[in-house]
């Protein structure tokens, strides 16, 4: 049992935190998620979602003001079309991850030999 033991918290330390595959596989983590949220945060759906509102607002505001025309009907159902499309967008878009740092292989060898620390603690 013990060699078993002994197997296993070496497969821990050689196999789970080889540094350098490690290292690697968590920068290029690291990078992509910072990359997709860097994305999201400049879609511009939700400018474009601020300027549509403005410019039913500009309609509304023409219509108070006496200006009747056929062809506002028109660009109302298109303003409100495109904002129904943006909202719809905007509610399905995945929210951002939490940046990650790219010193996030350190925290996860240290994690590592903490568990194996208390696995050998653990033993007879």
């Amino acid at each position: 049992m013990r060699e078993l033991e002994q197997r296993v918290l070496a497969g821990l330390e050689d196999r789970l935190m080889a540094p350098e595959a490690a290292a690697a596989a968590l920068r290029a983590y690291a990078e992509a998620t910072n990359r997709l949220n860097r994305e999201r945060r400049a879609n511009a759906n939700a400018w474009k979602l601020m300027k549509v509102e403005k410019q039913i607002r500009g309609v509304i505001e023409a219509i108070k003001a006496g200006m009747v025309h056929a062809s506002m009907k028109a660009e109302m159902d298109r303003l409100e079309a495109r904002k129904a499309e943006l909202v719809d967008l905007l509610a399905t878009t995945q929210q951002d991850s939490p940046d990650l740092l790219s010193s996030i292989s350190a925290v996860y060898a240290k994690k590592v030999a903490q568990l194996t620390e208390a696995l050998r603690r653990c033993g007879p």
